[in-house]
Formats: C-alpha cells, sequence, structure tokens
C-alpha cells in the first residue's frame, strides 16, 4: 500500500513536471493578436477598460540587440503606456480619445506590414479609422511608420525616461511606474509547490 501511494506521488511529480514544461515554453507567435476592437463583429472601436496584458504569460526571451522598454510608462499631462515585448513582438496598450484604450500590436518588429500594426487610429475613437503601420528598432528607439512617415517613435533614454513622439501629439518624456511581469509562470510554479507540498 505505501509502495503504491509512493508510485502514485512520483507519476504526480513526472506529470506537474511535464505541465510546467509547457509554461515555460509559451514563444510570441503563439500568442493571438492585440486588438482594439472588443469583439471581430463590433462596430465601434476602443475598449471600455484597460486591456489584459496580451504577451503576460510569453516567456521567450527578447531577441539580441533589441532595447528593453517593457513596463507601465506616464508623465505629469496625464499620458500612460504599457509596453509588453516578447521575442522581438511590440506590444503597446493606453487610452485614445473619449475614454477608450487602444492596443497596437507589432507581431515582429522586421519593418514589414505583414508583421506591424493592423488597427485603428486610437485618436478617432470610436470611429474605427483604419491603419496598417510597421515597426522596426533603430538604436534604443521603436520606430512606427506608415509607408516612410513616422506616425510614432519611442526611444529608451541613459536615464531610464522614455521619449514618445507621435506625429499628431508632439514630444512627451514618460517615466516607468512599473514593471511588466508575466504571471502565468509565477502562477504555475505556485500552484505546483501548492500541491508538492500537499503530497509530501
Amino acid at each position: 500500500m505505501e509502495r503504491n501511494l509512493t508510485n502514485l506521488k512520483i507519476f504526480v511529480v513526472l506529470v506537474l513536471l511535464t505541465n510546467l514544461s509547457l509554461i515555460l515554453t509559451l514563444n510570441s507567435d503563439e500568442i493571438p493578436r492585440g486588438t482594439s476592437k472588443s469583439s471581430q463583429n463590433a462596430t465601434i472601436c476602443g475598449l471600455s477598460s484597460k486591456p489584459q496584458n496580451t504577451l503576460k504569460d510569453c516567456t521567450e526571451p527578447l531577441k539580441e540587440g533589441i532595447p528593453d522598454h517593457r513596463g507601465n510608462w506616464t508623465n505629469t499631462k496625464g499620458t500612460t503606456q504599457m509596453i509588453e515585448q516578447c521575442g522581438d513582438r511590440y506590444n503597446v496598450w493606453g487610452q485614445g480619445s473619449n475614454g477608450l484604450y487602444y492596443i497596437h500590436d507589432f507581431l515582429h518588429s522586421d519593418g514589414t506590414f505583414q508583421n506591424g500594426v493592423d488597427d485603428f487610429n486610437a485618436l478617432k475613437f470610436p470611429q474605427c479609422e483604419i491603419i496598417k503601420a510597421t515597426g522596426n528598432f533603430e538604436g534604443k528607439c521603436m520606430n512606427m511608420k506608415i509607408g516612410n512617415f513616422t506616425a510614432a517613435t519611442r526611444c529608451l533614454n541613459s536615464n531610464g525616461t522614455l521619449t514618445f513622439y507621435n506625429a499628431q501629439l508632439g514630444t512627451q518624456l514618460l517615466s516607468k511606474i512599473s514593471e511588466d511581469n508575466g504571471s502565468m509562470l509565477i502562477k504555475g510554479i505556485s500552484l505546483i509547490l501548492f500541491i508538492l507540498g500537499l503530497l509530501f
């Protein structure tokens, strides 16, 4: 009886470790694109509440040479942005017009329209004015371009601040107020440790 119980515990541990390995290997391409529409059939654009972090469960490390912009950024003018990164994926959300929120999700920062933002102009919410923009890094800056036109840039400064430029809003200086930390990994490990504590 005791031996069977030991074997059962070993089996449970192996299953938990297998599930943990799955949690530890979630790449950016496995996560659906974030969007500023509440549903595919929505007739208005802009989200009524702060979006859930699109990349919170991604465990892929940043690609070599890509600056780390991750975190919550704000300034005294009330501008607030959350930037998430995973691999070379770059996701930013914040508040647009009429108190509605946007998500601009660059699937890959490779300068192509295919992997760039395919969403809506946040300054025209609740209208659905389509924007398609490329994203690529130059040094410490992430550039959002529509053709040859630079629509927005976000540049990490040596003092840890972020210079945000938008062609319609001008230039603003943002400071980080919190890190962007994943949650699935922490929850998964905590659950496994809890179960192991019950078994042993």
